[in-house]
């Protein structure tokens, strides 16, 4: 968790304000109530963002779920290895290095905390290959497969 219950209670006692919080930096950013579906504070969260971290957000998100359907446990002990094309990637970066094998977890650390393009592209290519399998079963023949030949 970035923030604890009290530190996020603050930032919304600070939002209701317009009193911003220092622990936030970025240029926009929203706290939204999902059962309503409405943006309840923020600081230009009406403006227009560049897609590139909501890409990011809905990368991990994907990530995420799939960990979640393929029932692969602790994401810190499970590894992806970081391509050539990843370290050469383009814009904001984490800094991971070819042939470097990252757990899951940093991974999506990597891809949030400083916006990592080639967390991105490392994540996208790990896992990338199940979305195109439509049942789970599949899905999960393929990774265990895998998991085991990686393990040899």
């Amino acid at each position: 968790m970035l923030f604890s219950d009290s530190e996020i209670e603050q930032i919304m006692e600070q939002a209701k304000l317009k009193c911003y919080p220092t622990a936030v930096y970025a240029k926009q950013w929203a706290i939204a109530d999902s059962a309503k579906g409405a943006v309840m504070f923020g600081k230009e969260s009406g403006s227009p963002a560049e897609i590139a971290s909501q890409t990011k957000i809905m990368t991990a998100y994907v990530v995420l779920k799939m960990l979640e359907d393929l029932e692969i446990g602790d994401p810190q002990n499970y590894y992806v290895r970081v391509t050539k094309k990843a370290e050469r990637v383009t814009g904001t970066k984490a800094g991971l290095l070819a042939g470097q094998l990252i757990s899951i977890l940093d991974c999506l650390y990597a891809l949030m905390l400083p916006s990592g393009n080639d967390a991105a592209l490392t994540l996208a290519t790990a896992f990338g290959k199940y979305i195109h399998f439509a049942n789970i079963n599949e899905r999960r023949k393929i990774v265990n497969k895998e998991l085991k030949d990686y393990l040899k």
